[in-house]
């Protein structure tokens, strides 16, 4: 009896902790449709989508955007299955190290990992004297 309350508490809270998660996705799409500026409904329209797709800045960084996806997706995962065919050539303490140390990057926050590449390009660019950009 008690494994079922929990199961349905469980599901409850689970339940709830989607719902604030996208809720507020779900509000941006329904309010990407009105026809107002504000919050306030003024109708349905497609007149910020037609905006979005018009304006070629916007266009530019989404273009760079999939590109840097398709890019990186493709890159971690050539990188990510020449690592793993490397692990596994390695036996006992050197793969237990080499494991723990590929993990790293999934303890350590994505926020600290992004500002210390972000110095670390910046500081980079200083010494080599280039620019940050698309390449």
């Amino acid at each position: 009896m008690n494994g079922r309350k929990n199961g349905f508490l469980s599901k409850i809270y689970l339940a709830l902790i989607m719902f604030f998660l996208y809720a507020p996705i779900g509000v941006m799409i329904f309010f990407s449709f009105n026809n107002g500026r504000t919050i306030v409904w003024k109708g349905f329209s497609l007149k910020w989508y037609e905006a979005l797709f018009n304006d070629n800045r916007l266009m530019s960084a989404l273009v760079n955007t999939l590109l840097i996806a398709v890019l990186a997706s493709l890159f971690a995962t050539i990188l990510g299955t020449a690592a793993a065919i490397g692990i596994s050539n390695f036996k006992g303490k050197k793969r237990a190290i080499i494991q723990n140390i590929s993990n790293i990057s999934i303890i350590s926050p994505d926020i600290v990992m992004g500002m210390s590449l972000m110095l670390l390009f910046t500081f980079l660019g200083v010494i080599f004297n280039f620019q940050m950009g698309f390449v």
